[in-house]
């Protein structure tokens, strides 16, 4: 193969792998080898894709991406929906204690104190 390129190392913002264009010779072309820059218990760690591997490859990734993101995003999502539902119901709770229920109102004002409000918020246009 005169006057080809061997191989070409592709900048990556990957901080554990290294990405390295290589001649595969006339039956793959130009070849994909990503290898891990961390030596483990069986030793460095590589793959070797042609093009059309490495775009199947790059689709699974994607996939794979896309699907992780919404399952996290679906965790927040109970998450938050667990919150309002807890401050919902101490709120709650809480516009509901009726003074003369106990018998020291320390503990009912101190809650009152804490978590309502002592004016009435303005509301868009300057109205009350």
């Amino acid at each position: 193969m005169k006057g080809k390129i061997m191989s070409i190392e592709i900048e990556t913002k990957l901080k554990r792998h290294s990405l390295v264009s290589y001649w595969g010779g006339n039956d793959n072309g130009m070849c994909l080898q990503v290898t891990s820059k961390y030596i483990d218990d069986v030793g460095i760690g590589a793959i070797q894709l042609t093009m059309v591997e490495a775009a199947v490859l790059a689709s699974d990734l994607i996939e794979f991406v896309l699907k992780e993101a919404k399952r996290r995003q679906d965790l927040l999502r109970e998450q938050m929906a667990q919150i309002k539902q807890i401050e919902k119901s101490v709120l709650h709770e809480i516009c509901e204690i009726q003074m003369h229920d106990f018998d020291t109102p320390e503990l009912v004002v101190k809650l009152i104190e804490a978590h309502c409000p002592k004016t009435r918020t303005m509301k868009e246009g300057g109205e009350s």
